[in-house]
Order: structure tokens, then sequence, then C-alpha cells
């Protein structure tokens, strides 16, 4: 079990990984902000200064 969330948990929290879970939410959830949030995050991850 460690070892599964030691693999499956950094996917989920870079930047990728958090912007589709929200992209995901915003769909099923038929919300906005989570959507907005995802290509915002992208966005900024893709900057000179973060990269």
């Amino acid at each position: 079990m460690a070892y599964w969330l030691s693999k499956i948990l950094p996917l989920a929290l870079l930047p990728l990984g958090l912007s589709l879970i929200l992209l995901l939410v915003g769909l099923i959830g038929r919300w906005r902000w989570p959507v907005i949030t995802a290509v915002v995050l992208l966005w900024l991850f893709s900057l000179g200064l973060a990269s």
C-alpha cells in the first residue's frame, strides 16, 4: 500500500495531475470555477518564471 501511495500521490499533487483532477470535478459537477482554476494553474506553471 505504501508503494502504491508513493507512486500515485506525487502525480496527483503535480500541476498537471491537479489540473486534470480539477477538470474532471468541473465537468462532472457542471461547475465553472474548477475548470477556470485548472486553466489558470496550467498557465501559471507554464510561465518562464515557474519553469
